[in-house]
């Protein structure tokens, strides 16, 4: 047996019939989810929803690996990373007593 192909949903729905789908999230998870909108250009957070979830599932069901969704990946790893050695360089000049004044910029420090 096949999987069912876009034109079809798994119970074999013909196409162009729609479901709604709703899930709640915690208000910091609607933060990050409606700024991850606004970066994403999506026209609706609902619209920005399906497609991230789509994406998803496309994913998981390919067997190979999107090089896209490595990069991604990777760029979220850096970014952590970056933010991880911010604050270990911030607390070693803490601890040498070679603090500055605080500013907003994180370029600055």
């Amino acid at each position: 047996m096949r999987a069912p192909g876009p034109e079809q949903s798994v119970r074999g729905e013909a196409k162009g019939r729609t479901r709604v789908v709703t899930f709640r999230v915690s208000g910091e998870e609607f933060g990050l989810l409606t700024r991850a909108r606004v970066l994403s250009e999506a026209r609706s957070l609902s619209s920005f929803a399906r497609r991230a979830v789509l994406e998803k599932v496309r994913t998981m069901e390919s067997p190979s690996r999107t090089l896209s969704g490595d990069l991604a990946t990777l760029a979220k790893t850096l970014a952590e990373l970056d933010g991880a050695l911010r604050d270990v360089s911030k607390r070693i000049r803490r601890v040498l007593g070679l603090t500055e004044p605080e500013t907003d910029d994180p370029e600055v420090k």
